[in-house]
């Protein structure tokens, strides 16, 4: 058992290394009494050559380091990665009639009668109330204006209705018609 006296250290101690060692030891020290000793490196950065310390923590942590925010900002910029035209070519976001949503190059199929005033006649008319349930819409989006014989080329003010989203669903359900949006939906 080793015992301590004051003045003592023990066998490990820094200080009873040979002079060579310490000073190896004390040049990685910090500067002050009680703080740990300096484990990390000395950089030069890549962007504006300056010379610049970084702890050991941040080293395992990247490959890249740079002495300030912004020359890690102009290390990024214009980049072009070398595999683009192959990310471009296997991504899933396409042009024109290669894309998902592509729907033939159709026109809308509202004609130019069906607009903003033609539902806020509408809208007036029903008294923001859904038809068939009694609903009040209070705002624009809780109520759709819905077509009587569901052909949206007729506009008369007598074939619109105003709906609820619930009870426009359930009236398009039941004429077998599916719901707007969901075409050729089948129940299994």
């Amino acid at each position: 058992m080793d015992v301590l006296y004051l003045g003592m250290r023990p066998k490990g101690h820094w200080a009873n290394k040979p002079k060579p060692e310490r000073q190896k030891i004390l040049q990685k020290m910090s500067v002050g009494w009680g703080k740990k000793p300096k484990t990390g490196k000395w950089l030069i950065c890549t962007i504006c050559g300056k010379k610049f310390y970084r702890k050991r923590c941040h080293l395992i942590r990247s490959k890249h380091h740079y002495c300030s925010p912004e020359c890690h900002s102009k290390s990024k910029k214009g980049k072009i990665p070398p595999n683009i035209e192959i990310a471009r070519k296997n991504s899933p976001i396409k042009k024109g009639n290669k894309n998902i949503n592509w729907k033939g190059g159709l026109p809308k199929p509202y004609p130019n009668e069906w607009n903003g005033t033609l539902k806020h006649k509408i809208w007036q008319r029903d008294k923001n109330k859904c038809q068939l349930c009694g609903k009040l819409g209070r705002k624009r989006s809780d109520l759709v204006c819905h077509h009587v014989d569901f052909n949206k080329k007729n506009c008369q003010t007598d074939n619109i209705q105003l709906l609820c989203r619930s009870c426009h669903m359930k009236v398009h359900w039941k004429a077998n018609k599916g719901v707007p949006g969901l075409k050729n939906y089948k129940f299994i």
